[in-house]
């Protein structure tokens, strides 16, 4: 149980990281895009 446990934390900080990580991408995209558009 306790292992299982451990399981879904790792996994939701996993996913919780890629999440923020693939925002910031995102975000790191459109301002660049934005940025071309306007020069």
């Amino acid at each position: 149980m306790s292992k299982k446990r451990n399981d879904l934390i790792k996994a939701d900080v996993l996913w919780r990281s890629f999440g923020y990580a693939s925002k910031k991408i995102f975000h790191n995209l459109t301002f660049f895009s934005t940025s071309h558009i306007f020069v």
